[in-house]
């Protein structure tokens, strides 16, 4: 169960890098229709999905996430999980940052706010001033790479990373094969990340324990827009909640 809670932990990812960048209008990776999917996998298995919905201009956007996991068989949950997260961005930095997690059944709070020369974050791991150019742990731009430090939108800490170039090859996203870039983010988060020539967020993959987690990047249906849930419902979410939203019918 320790395991799954740490894959819930990581899976936080779904959305919300801001351009602190020097070439950052060339590395928007925003996609056309303004919204992304990943399916989750756990050891092969179909446990999941992270979704992202970004609105607004450039630099301005407002991009919502929600995160589903469920482990269980049948109508029978052994865990859940369910994150919600909304930010909104202005000239390119987080102005205000609010997230939800369920973690089978432990809620966590998290908010996040601009204030004078940094941003002020309120959550499970206390209050404090990150710096103003603070990127939160969602990675649907490639600005990523070239940041040291990362909002964890579950717990609100800070993790320190490094970055490093691992590599072209094909990936499959959305049900076609692309030319993608590798980065291998180590530190406080262990993740493989890939972005296409469009600079697009297209895949990635993690180890907890002896689970192996990649998230595959598919195209999203229209009775997906329905996980978009009020934040105000997740504490409450149950199991077959999850398992609805993860497989709708």
């Amino acid at each position: 169960m320790i395991v799954i809670r740490l894959v819930g932990l990581f899976a936080c990812l779904v959305v919300l890098m801001g351009p602190f960048y020097d070439n950052a209008e060339a590395e928007s990776g925003r996609p056309d229709a303004g919204v992304i999917k990943f399916d989750a996998y756990r050891n092969g298995n179909h446990f999941g999905f992270s979704m992202l919905r970004i609105e607004g201009p450039e630099g301005g956007e407002t991009v919502d996430v929600v995160t589903a996991l469920r482990v269980g068989l049948g109508p029978f949950t052994a865990f859940k999980y369910l994150l919600r997260t909304r930010s909104k961005w202005r000239n390119g930095k987080i102005a205000r940052l609010e997230s939800v997690v369920n973690d089978d059944g432990e809620i966590f709070k998290l908010t996040a706010r601009q204030q004078g020369r940094g941003v002020a974050v309120d959550g499970s791991e206390g209050r404090y001033a990150a710096p103003i150019d603070i990127v939160p742990t969602t990675y649907w731009k490639r600005g990523l790479v070239h940041q040291s430090q990362l909002l964890n939108t579950q717990h609100g800490g800070i993790f320190n990373v490094t970055v490093e170039r691992g590599g072209e090859g094909l990936v499959v996203s959305e049900g076609r094969e692309l030319m993608a870039t590798r980065y291998l983010v180590r530190g406080d988060l262990d993740i493989d990340i890939w972005y296409d020539t469009r600079d697009e967020w297209v895949k990635l993959t993690f180890k907890v324990g002896d689970s192996n987690v990649e998230y595959k990047r598919v195209t999203p249906r229209p009775v997906d827009m329905k996980a978009f849930v009020n934040f105000e419902t997740v504490p409450e979410v149950s199991g077959s909640d999850v398992h609805a939203m993860i497989d709708p019918g």
